[in-house]
């Protein structure tokens, strides 16, 4: 065994009760302490010194026991105690030395090292590069070397090492300079030839650029990436330059020279594609008015702003106006929205004798400005027209252009862009009228609800909104016949809740599918749901790991009880989760693993247990049947002290007041909380939802306070 090995152990043994009890190990720890005394040296650290004094200390401490009754320990300790007297006297003398040679140390470190620094840091950074000769990277180790153990003794601190270490750095660094002196030189000379060219080109065309603004202040996104990389590459040609250091230096301006004319020429193409980007609808605007389909319009200030643009985009490369030429883009879009505003206004006042001869205007405005109809829609009483316009489809749009016009209708009413698939004849006219149900509020201005999409099912609709993206999927059979029994169906089937908003109305099942999913888009918006967490007035609904469903479900039906004494809580507990995710406890590792004793579980005891039936039940039968589909007896059956949980959606659990059912909707709604705000929310907007409701008077005030707004503006 090493010797220090053997030291730690008897050491370690030396801490267990009164101490060391054996003489042959006293003696041994002592004479390990003896050769560690007398193999110190003057040169050794203060800090050493006082590690080995402190270990010998603490050994004749530990073997006193022994040495009360052994003669040859006392001798061994003797000998040790002997042997620090010079120990404490060389401590002593290190003790004295050490401020002269901190003083020492520090005195050399203002002279040399600022150098060293920047060399380590330039070795850290790589910045001398691979082409530099053998000899000169064979002396950069040594220095990164002798730069770690310089770190490592100033921070002990051990400055009698690290002036030793000073003494190696800078004989390397003599060596150094020495070795890198041509290379350096060769390298300047090389630099100052890339630089004068870069001066000649890229620095005259972008210093002067940036120091005018002309790129943006700040720099617009399109042309951060090469300002960023022109700016290091620039602040390395500089500092290499005041040091004297060129490789760096001449790296960094080759760079700047390759890719950076590459860089700015890409950032312009960016700036430009923006612009066509900008640019496609304006020009079908302009040859609108061009071909006479906006009458009375006048669009000069609109064509002379876009010539200007043009222009300046012709000399961008040369003189790098990009501010000027954005502030250009800028006019434009305004002039383009003057003229919209123009259009719109002579849309509205100047109108059509009748409603079809209206849409077949907007229609024909439309193929050369498809943002038209927002701007009718901003305009007063263009909300009106255009709900007249639709109104007059009867319902049905037919053909292509009617589809035309009632999906940029949508958009421009209520906001949503919609999907491209599936916009059959009916659909259309009867998303228009379903988002028309709401407050402006809810969906014009509603950020949470950005698009519509919609595939058509064949019999059973459905739909789901996608969080925080502000998308809705509409899953949909044809809107006629199909839709009309589907919603019969709902009526005459008793089960089903829905139903009772379907009856005494012209409301379908589609109508409160479209306002169920905008209501989740409300309720992103307002994040309503989420501040009511665990508000019996607005169900009582949390959020819960399984793990505590499994707790709760295990105190309130007696299975930790009962069970007791088939294993720990724990077991139990890891037992119900389990059953709550499907799965076989008996083969479960996270449960098997907990089981204690040599007495294996009664796997059928537990199985028989009412809180498992519970747990069985109140997890998803498949990704979208659960609890809340069987009604309030179920719920009742099943919940768990005043409160029912349950799996809402695959691995999420949920809770929500069992009192919270008296004020009921639907059954669906009581699937998770967001489903209990929308289905509230499609009631009420048909006009099915109880006064009684706590959702009632929320909604009822926020539909006053849109219409109040609506009037103000008019």
């Amino acid at each position: 065994m090493p010797r220090t090995n053997l030291r730690e152990v008897l050491e370690h043994l030396a801490t267990q009760g009164p101490g060391l009890t054996a003489e042959k190990d006293a003696v041994t720890l002592l004479d390990l302490h003896l050769g560690r005394v007398q193999g110190c040296q003057p040169t050794d650290a203060l800090a050493q010194l006082i590690e080995v004094r402190d270990g010998a200390r603490q050994a004749l401490k530990s073997t006193f026991a022994v040495r009360t009754t052994s003669v040859l320990a006392r001798s061994h300790a003797d000998a040790l105690e002997n042997a620090l007297g010079p120990l404490e006297r060389l401590i002593d003398q290190a003790h004295a030395e050490a401020p002269t040679a901190q003083q020492t140390f520090e005195q050399r470190w203002r002279q040399v090292g600022p150098r060293v620094e920047q060399v380590l840091k330039a070795i850290a950074a790589k910045s001398f590069g691979a082409s530099l000769p053998a000899e000169v990277h064979t002396v950069l180790a040594r220095l990164e070397t002798s730069g770690g153990q310089l770190a490592k003794h100033r921070a002990a601190p051990d400055y009698v090492r690290a002036g030793q270490d000073l003494d190696l750095i800078e004989k390397d660094l003599a060596e150094f300079d020495k070795a890198y002196g041509p290379t350096n030189d060769q390298a300047r000379k090389d630099y100052l030839v890339v630089k004068s060219n870069l001066e000649k080109g890229l620095l005259a065309q972008l210093e002067p650029a940036l120091a005018a603004g002309k790129l943006g202040q700040p720099v617009f996104g399109f042309f951060a990436d090469a300002v960023n990389k022109y700016t290091e590459a620039k602040a390395l040609m500089d500092r290499g330059e005041k040091e004297q250091d060129y490789p760096p230096a001449l790296k960094a301006a080759k760079s700047l020279a390759t890719s950076g004319p590459v860089r700015l020429k890409g950032a312009l193409n960016d700036f430009r594609q923006d612009w066509q980007l900008r640019e496609a609808p304006i020009r079908s605007l302009l040859d609108g008015l061009d071909q006479g389909a906006f009458a009375g319009v006048d669009g000069k200030a609109l064509k002379t702003a876009m010539q200007q643009v043009t222009q300046a985009l012709k000399t961008l490369d040369a003189d790098l106006e990009v501010a000027a030429a954005r502030a250009l883009f800028e006019q434009v879009e305004q002039a383009a929205a003057e003229v919209r505003k123009a259009i719109a206004k002579s849309f509205v006042k100047g109108g059509a004798k009748t409603p079809k001869a209206a849409r077949a205007q907007a229609v024909a405005m439309l193929k050369h400005d498809p943002d038209v109809m927002k701007a009718v829609a901003d305009e007063p009483g263009g909300g009106a027209l255009i709900d007249t316009m639709v109104q007059d489809l009867g319902g049905k749009a037919k053909d292509a252009d009617s589809k035309a016009f009632v999906r940029a209708a949508i958009t421009a009413r209520f906001g949503p862009e919609l999907g491209n698939k599936d916009l059959t004849t009916k659909y259309l006219p009867r998303l228009y009228k379903a988002l028309g149900m709401v407050p402006a509020s809810h969906t014009l201005d509603n950020p949470m609800l950005r698009t519509i999409n919609r595939d058509r099912t064949k019999l059973v609709p459905s739909g789901d909104y996608e969080d925080g993206k502000g998308v809705i999927n509409l899953q949909v059979p044809r809107t006629g016949l199909v839709d009309s029994m589907v919603t019969l169906a709902t009526r005459i089937l008793p089960e089903k809740l829905m139903g009772k908003m379907t009856t005494g109305s012209d409301v379908t099942v589609f109508d409160l599918l479209a306002l169920h999913e905008v209501g989740h888009a409300v309720d992103d918006k307002l994040q309503f749901m989420n501040g009511k967490a665990g508000n019996v007035t607005y169900g009582g609904w949390q959020k819960h790991a399984v793990e505590e469903v499994a707790a709760a479900l295990g105190t309130a039906h007696g299975f930790f009880k009962d069970c007791a004494g088939e294993g720990s809580k724990a077991f139990l507990t890891a037992y119900l989760k389990a059953v709550l995710e499907k799965k076989k406890p008996q083969a479960e590792s996270s449960v098997t693993s907990l089981a204690a004793g040599a007495k294996a579980p009664n796997w059928k005891t537990l199985a028989q247990h009412a809180a498992v039936e519970v747990a069985e039940n109140i997890r998803l039968k498949s990704s979208d049947k659960g609890l809340w589909d069987r009604g309030d007896s179920a719920a009742k059956k099943y919940a768990i002290g005043s409160s029912v949980y349950q799996e809402c959606y695959e691995g999420q659990w949920v809770s929500y007041a069992l009192s919270a059912r008296a004020s009921k909707v639907t059954d669906y709604q009581f699937r998770a909380d967001g489903e209990w705000y929308a289905e509230a929310y499609a009631a009420f907007f048909v006009g099915k939802l109880p006064v009684s409701h706590p959702l009632h008077p929320v909604l009822t005030q926020d539909k006053q306070s849109t219409a109040a707004a609506q009037r103000a503006a008019r």
